[in-house]
């Protein structure tokens, strides 16, 4: 940012943001290469590293001109300011109470790089052409598409930048690019001239759009009611944007009504889902997913309605909760996040955390939304309108990626809001700044910025080392697939405790996932020696929390029997009773879910052991 010139500000600016994703490559080829050298590294975790660089030319860039969207008028209504109290007190929810120590320190450092680049983004473009930045910024969105649909469909681009780059996963990279790409084709339904280029970069990132969601639908054409995540959230995206561009072309007294009306149908409808007042079983198995987790998120806000538990607790909060049986047997496997922006963000920090970013959220678009007569504002309302669409179905926060991509858009977005016009009535001097508070607020923003690049930086080199322990760090699927690698190579030595180890210090840094207390009394129970007690507490557990695992029903009756071998009648009669409540809850999930192309084996274990067959299956490794 700082090391721009300004002779051509326009040029510049746009150049710049558009090409800021060619910089995912390198990222990209980095994490390829320490995913070879250590397990459990993700490509798209990359994008980190764009978030350290834009921290330092933020700090750079803040010690060059004061701050516009920090002005003294603004005061407390900065949106850097308001996005600072959303982190601090995320930061204290994470420290007070929050269960589990991952994935919430990532979140919040990748979070803090975000704001500190946006905020060095809307400083940079103080005085700039700020409608080449929404130009560059629909390139942007475009070149993330592009290298998406060339990375799924050119096995050599895959071998080089990893699959689903740039981003790791496909619907992270609709959710990133699709919002920017927004951007430019609103500007072009209200230039009756539109740019080439602009014309351009919308049609060429609109064919990779098409193109992934070729890729990732089931019948190659995205529909058939069961859609895949990537296309169901491009579609969603798509009426939202289109929607409110549409919307613009009306008289403006009609635009707030029919927002009000458009959000109210899409929050509506989805709590009116989720309630169970719609027959859910015909719905694709990560949509059934999708639902049930959103049931369990709402039962868990419920109980912590007011600080919530901490971001990144959902790993560890979700499997708590009397719906997610049926989100596990809708697809087998744990939830990271609850795929769903307002409830994570209730989860995170509760009605507090949710208040703050609403404010956050009216500091960023009320500006916007009052000169909305202007191309350059419809085209951002736009692009929001695809970033909380999207948001209603999944959690780009959780991933580096989007969470750079917004980054740059709330920062061009600040940047408007601080160039509007200063109303007749405001006398000249309350526009000028003091000197010493101006220096002052120059000099910690510039520390801020460079504490915060360096903390991402060392936790992204810790991530890069790829090892499991008290100091390990990483995203929850990194951090599974080290432990799954370490219980790998000790299953081949016949070394059960140091699988036993794995899964206890994965645990401690994730909580007990989906599977992991069953996998542990496993491998007690293997173990023998004085381990029967501890094996039964984890497989009751295990029980309780997930009743549709029939694999660790049928362990707790070879652990009953182990107990009558023993003598041991207290935690016989304790089995006994765990399976009694697991076979009570059983009919009632098993109604709510049927089988699918994801659930087929749990399926036919939960039918065997009903049926008074019970699979024999070893303790997978996590």
């Amino acid at each position: 940012m700082g090391l721009c010139s300004a002779a051509a500000p326009g040029i510049v600016a746009g150049v710049w943001l558009a090409v800021i994703p060619l910089f995912l490559i390198p990222a990209c080829w980095a994490m390829l290469l320490a995913s070879d050298l250590h397990p459990g590294i993700a490509i798209g975790r990359g994008a980190a590293w764009l978030l350290v660089g834009g921290c330092v030319l933020a700090a750079l860039q803040v010690t060059r001109r004061p701050a516009t969207v920090a002005r003294p008028e603004a005061g407390v209504w900065s949106p850097a300011l308001i996005a600072a109290l959303v982190l601090a007190w995320q930061v204290v929810t994470y420290l007070w109470h929050a269960p589990v120590l991952m994935p919430g320190a990532p979140w919040i450092l990748e979070r803090a790089g975000a704001a500190v680049c946006a905020w060095g983004l809307a400083s940079w473009l103080a005085g700039r052409d700020l409608e080449a930045a929404v130009r560059g910024l629909c390139g942007a969105g475009a070149v993330v598409l592009i290298i998406a649909a060339l990375s799924d469909l050119f096995a050599p681009l895959t071998g080089v930048l990893g699959a689903e780059a740039p981003f790791g996963l496909s619907n992270f990279n609709v959710a990133a690019g699709m919002p920017l790409l927004g951007l430019g084709l609103a500007v072009l339904l209200r230039r009756r001239r539109p740019s080439p280029i602009t014309a351009g970069l919308v049609a060429l990132g609109g064919l990779s759009l098409v193109i992934v969601a070729l890729r990732l639908s089931h019948d190659g054409l995205g529909y058939h009611l069961h859609l895949h995540e990537g296309v169901r959230g491009a579609m969603v995206e798509a009426l939202a944007m289109g929607g409110l561009a549409v919307l613009f072309m009306l008289p403006r007294d009609v635009h707030l009504p029919g927002v009000v009306l458009a959000a109210l149908l899409l929050v509506g409808g989805e709590a009116y889902v989720v309630s169970g007042r719609v027959d859910t079983t015909a719905f694709a198995p990560s949509t059934l997913q999708r639902v049930f987790l959103w049931r369990s998120g709402y039962e868990a806000v419920l109980r912590a309605p007011v600080m919530g538990y901490g971001p990144g607790a959902a790993v560890a909060v979700l499997n708590q909760q009397p719906s997610f049986p049926a989100a596990w047997l809708s697809v087998p496997s744990y939830p990271e996040h609850v795929h769903q922006e307002l409830l994570e963000a209730l989860l995170d920090g509760g009605l507090v955390n949710l208040a703050l970013l609403g404010w956050l959220g009216w500091a960023t678009l009320a500006p916007l939304w009052r000169r909305r007569e202007r191309p350059i504002a419809q085209a951002l309302l736009v692009g929001w309108a695809g970033f909380l669409s999207h948001a209603m179905l999944e959690v780009g926060l959780s991933q580096p990626g989007p969470v750079l991509m917004l980054s740059l858009l709330a920062g061009v977005s600040w940047a408007v809001g601080a160039a509007e016009p200063q109303p007749q009535s405001m006398p000249a001097s309350a526009s000028a700044p003091d000197p010493v508070l101006a220096a002052l607020r120059q000099l910690v923003a510039a520390v801020a910025g460079l504490l915060v690049a360096v903390a991402l930086g060392v936790f992204l080199l810790g991530e890069m080392r790829g090892h499991l322990g008290r100091l390990a760090v990483g995203s929850v699927s990194e951090l599974q697939m080290r432990a799954a690698s370490v219980c790998q190579r000790a299953a081949q030595d016949g070394n059960a405790v140091a699988q036993v180890k794995a899964i206890v210090e994965l645990r401690s840094l994730v909580g007990p996932l989906d599977v992991l207390d069953y996998q542990q009394a496993g491998l007690l129970q293997q173990i023998s020696a004085g381990q029967l007690h501890q094996a039964v507490s984890l497989a009751i557990a295990q029980a309780d929390r997930l009743p549709v695992l029939a694999v660790n029903l049928t362990l707790l009756v070879h652990l009953h029997q182990d107990c009558h071998r023993q003598n041991d009648a207290w935690d016989a009669e304790q089995i006994e009773l765990a399976l009694d409540r697991a076979r009570a809850r059983l009919p009632l999930v098993m109604a709510q879910v049927r089988a699918n192309d994801k659930n087929g084996m749990a399926y036919l274990h939960l039918n065997l052991f009903l049926h008074g067959h019970p699979p024999h299956q070893a303790p997978p490794a996590p």
